[in-house]
């Protein structure tokens, strides 16, 4: 199972709170974690989602936001079809 985590850290605090959850994923049996940061560049929604049609696991039923202050936009457009 691949886990993948996305996370936004403006001062370091929340990717060193991710790694430490990637470590977990990582002592699981059979599990894999990929850390995406918003930071590095656009989230790439269109894998992730094809990733999670093509598995059992369950899907989330939101999209995140992105805050403005990260400088980055966001690549897909919510639900209800706005950005």
């Amino acid at each position: 199972m691949l886990v993948s985590i996305i996370f936004d850290s403006g001062y370091g605090h929340t990717a060193t709170q991710a790694r430490a959850v990637s470590e977990g994923v990582r002592n699981m049996p059979g599990a894999e974690a990929e850390l995406i940061a918003v930071s590095e560049g656009p989230v790439p929604w269109d894998k992730l989602e094809a990733r999670t049609r093509s598995s059992s696991a369950p899907r989330p039923t939101t999209v995140p936001s992105v805050p403005a202050s990260s400088g980055a936009s966001r690549t897909r457009p919510s639900r209800s079809g706005t950005t």
